[in-house]
Order: structure tokens, then C-alpha cells, then sequence
């Protein structure tokens, strides 16, 4: 049985960004189709939309949509300020 979240003695509560993502391939398994254009070819990967902590807030991307989509991101968070 595998332990999640707290009850897992290896928990952190400030995880580097590559034990992030592998928490995320852990519970979630290998990314294999963008949930934005659909494409399954090529580097698909797990970009996070929200909170880096919360593992149901990572979407699949192919690297095209996680460039795009990173950009936008940035490109929001310079007109807020």
C-alpha cells in the first residue's frame, strides 16, 4: 500500500520542483497525450496550472502548449503589475 501526502514518512513540506513532478509521475503515471491540441508524439510532459503542490492541478502538454501556454502565463502576471 503507498502512502500519500503526510501519512508517506518521506514527505516534504517544501519540495524541490523535480520531486514536484516526480510526485506528479507517481500518482498520475506518463503523460502521453496533450490535453490542449492532442497530440501524442513527440515530449509530452506535466506542466502545472495552479498550485505546484496540488497534483490534480497538472495538465499534459507537448512542449508547444507548455511553451505557449508558460508565455501566456508570464505575459498575465507582467500586466497585473
Amino acid at each position: 500500500m503507498k502512502l500519500f501526502g503526510k501519512k508517506n514518512p518521506a514527505w516534504k513540506e517544501n519540495p524541490s520542483y523535480s520531486a514536484l513532478h516526480a510526485r506528479v509521475y507517481s500518482r498520475r503515471g506518463k503523460a502521453t497525450k496533450c490535453e490542449i491540441c492532442g497530440k501524442t508524439t513527440g515530449k509530452i510532459e506535466w506542466a502545472s496550472t495552479g498550485s505546484l503542490k496540488d497534483v490534480s492541478k497538472y495538465k499534459a502538454m507537448c512542449a508547444s502548449c507548455h511553451a505557449k501556454y508558460d508565455k501566456d502565463i508570464k505575459n498575465l502576471r507582467r500586466r497585473k503589475k
